[in-house]
């Protein structure tokens, strides 16, 4: 088997916002680990892909890229490339009728395909199990364009037109009740752990010292581009961000310890003074923090999978002005981990100081969560993008 593939010669990622490049950790190990890694700029090519940069969302930079990323001129340039380099794709996008085109041009010129999904698919098991979807905000119309679209995208898997993912990975049996469905989009389906539990192994060195501190982890719910295309009503940040911080001060005089804000990557650093003064808020260290912390405050956020993994209490912090998707999360969580939750705009001294006397983690919950999302039985201790770059290495015989 490995004879035969072996003219494969090269790995490459088809991004379409350099953002992925700084951030993304399987990216840093594939440079680290093969010999020829190729960076491809499409957006000249399919600008229907590109991703929209948002002013709220923290800078990144393409320093970490090995050499100036491959640029085509044309699409006839582009489909050479296919045609001439033996090479692999990680793919960076998904199956929406804006990747089609380039789908088709893989399949074509028989480039294996590899889709990755270490994200742990909490998102979609929400959506699913508590049947409450984005999609009810959409019209009748609408929504019979999305199902119509989508059944063509199968239609055209079936007869080949466009490529299937030759290998995908996911992190978590649960997330396979999500893909399984459409067995048709992929040949070959690999567990591995999550990027959380990823991230955790690979900064185990932590250089906060103090641990007499709160985490909140933020979701910069005022400004997430997502929910104004879903037609949730959007939230006032003055009146949002005013509440918390009263709640903030309130936890801080009952407990004696400062809150520290972990901030998504979509809050603005120039917002900080306005909307978190005289906090101290960092950005890409939540591990660490909440690793340190005494327990976490969260509405809903992929970011709690930290708190899990370091087995942190969590309470959870509800509001009316809170839109269904983000309820919606903390209905799931508060369920699967047995959690707390408040009203923290409504509740008393009294109660808070009641439910933080009683504020602990079930770790048995804990436990079964690790295992039904975020680390693949078998495979502690052990990074996804390792057990992902082995596999490679000895399916496609790439150096």
């Amino acid at each position: 088997k490995c004879l035969r593939l072996l003219l494969f010669k090269k790995i490459g990622f088809m991004y379409f916002s350099y953002h992925r490049v700084d951030s993304d950790e399987l990216f840093q190990q594939v440079l680290l680990n093969f010999e020829h890694v190729v960076f491809f700029d499409l957006r000249n090519l399919f600008p229907e892909m590109c991703l929209k940069e948002s002013e709220d969302v923290a800078p990144f930079s393409k320093d970490k890229l090995p050499h100036p990323p491959v640029i085509f001129r044309s699409m006839s340039s582009f489909k050479a490339y296919l045609k001439n380099e033996r090479i692999v794709i990680i793919n960076g996008f998904g199956d929406q009728k804006p990747m089609w085109r380039l789908s088709y041009l893989l399949n074509r010129y028989k480039v294996p395909m590899i889709g990755v999904q270490t994200k742990s698919g909490l998102d979609s098991e929400i959506l699913r199990d508590n049947k409450v979807s984005v999609k009810r905000e959409l019209t009748i119309l609408k929504k019979i364009i999305d199902k119509t679209t989508f059944f063509i995208y199968l239609v055209l898997l079936y007869f080949r037109v466009l490529s299937k993912y030759d290998l995908y990975f996911i992190s978590g049996e649960r997330l396979l009740k999500g893909i399984t469905k459409y067995k048709i989009k992929y040949k070959e389906i690999i567990y591995v752990n999550s990027s959380t539990y990823d991230y955790t192994l690979n900064h185990k060195e932590n250089t906060i010292n103090e641990s007499d501190f709160i985490v909140f982890l933020d979701f910069a719910v005022p400004f997430i581009a997502d929910f104004e295309k879903w037609g949730f009503k959007a939230i006032d940040p003055d009146l949002y961000y005013s509440q918390l911080n009263n709640f903030f001060c309130l936890i801080e005089k009952l407990t004696s310890k400062t809150v520290v804000i972990c901030a998504h990557p979509q809050f603005n650093v120039k917002k900080k003074e306005k909307y978190f003064p005289n906090r101290e808020v960092v950005w890409f260290k939540t591990n660490a923090y909440v690793e340190k912390s005494s327990f976490v405050l969260v509405h809903f956020t992929n970011a709690v999978h930290y708190a899990i993994i370091h087995n942190k209490p969590i309470l959870l912090l509800d509001n009316d002005i809170l839109n269904p998707y983000i309820k919606t999360g903390m209905d799931y969580i508060k369920n699967e981990l047995n959690l707390t939750r408040v009203d923290y705009n409504s509740i008393s001294e009294g109660d808070l100081l009641s439910v933080l006397s009683f504020l602990k983690v079930d770790l048995d919950k804990y436990n079964q969560f690790k295992m039904n999302f975020l680390i693949n039985p078998g495979d502690e201790g052990i990074t996804s993008s390792k057990k992902i770059i082995n596999i490679i290495k000895e399916k496609y015989c790439i150096k």
